[in-house]
């Protein structure tokens, strides 16, 4: 039915009726429209005759909940088709969302909101569109979600949009670090793996460096590097430790420690993978690269 029913001129009406209407009318033509845009076959026919747009327009209005989920099902179901993708970059979709979806505590809004982001990819123009649109703080208090997968996915976008460092300041100001800190030690491996991803491109900026290595910071970095049952954990959090002995203090406190015989164990356990022990490499080349007597040592070794 879903296939007949796009080739029918019933699908503008439907549109029409979206677009002008109000209440439980508006919400079931926008079901219907999230229904019809499930299947692959549907996509170009439904982003030809202008739903991408509707659908789109519909968000910058003031909708009832249930009516604003069946808008972002229809958009996320477009996101598959690269055309409406497009389409939904060009026109701000990602400013929208974050002007009135990330802000919403309704747990589907939310979630599909979170859905749309990673399907539309956090490249440079998306992440400053989301960094306009005001949605960075929504993102890092979605973080602290008792809903595990919208705090898995909140996870996994800043952890995208952490890379290189790019934002470093603007998560810094959101007071993401002491966030980050105890995230690590999640009991939810996925959002621990990527709060260890965070960690160390905060450790690219020097200046976060100190506030990272403070307070037990590098203490529970060490230990992490060795308990926990992650080795996506394992080797970011080596990735930090290996950032942050290149700091005078810091390295005197990894090697006072056990670092230098930790890091000899990293190296020399094969079942921990090629992505912890080539992190472990690193330490080894930072502290050699800066410390005579480590050089020495690591020599003899």
């Amino acid at each position: 039915n879903q296939t007949r029913l796009v080739d029918t001129p019933m699908i503008p009406l439907v549109l029409h009726v979206a677009r002008y209407s109000i209440g439980k009318i508006q919400e079931l033509s926008a079901w219907v429209l999230s229904n019809l845009a499930v299947s692959q076959d549907n996509l170009q026919k439904l982003h030809d005759v202008g739903t991408t747009s509707v659908l789109m327009e519909l968000l910058c209005t003031e909708l009832e909940p249930t009516t604003q989920v069946q808008c972002l099902r229809g958009l996320t179901n477009l996101c598959r088709s690269p055309i409406a993708r497009a389409q939904m970059e060009q026109q701000g979709l990602i400013v929208i969302l974050a002007k009135t979806c990330l802000i919403s505590n309704n747990e589907d809004i939310c979630n599909l909101t979170l859905r749309i982001l990673l399907n539309l990819g956090l490249k440079a123009t998306n992440r400053d569109a989301l960094v306009g649109g005001g949605g960075m703080p929504y993102l890092v208090q979605l973080l602290k979600s008792q809903n595990e997968p919208n705090a898995k996915m909140a996870a996994y976008s800043l952890a995208s949009l952490s890379a290189g460092g790019r934002l470093n300041k603007t998560l810094k100001k959101l007071g993401m670090i002491p966030i980050v800190k105890s995230l690590l030690v999640s009991e939810n491996t996925f959002v621990a793996e990527q709060a260890a991803t965070i960690h160390a491109h905060f450790c690219l900026s020097l200046e976060n460096r100190e506030t990272l290595a403070g307070a037990g910071g590098l203490e529970t970095l060490m230990r992490l590097s060795e308990t926990s049952p992650s080795l996506d954990v394992r080797a970011n959090c080596l990735w930090s430790l290996a950032l942050l002995v290149l700091h005078d203090a810091h390295r005197k406190e990894f090697i006072s420690r056990g670092g230098v015989d930790m890091t000899e164990k990293w190296l020399s356990q094969e079942d921990l993978g090629a992505q912890v022990r080539a992190k472990a490499v690193l330490i080894v080349a930072n502290l050699c690269s800066l410390n005579d007597a480590t050089r020495k040592e690591w020599i003899e070794r």
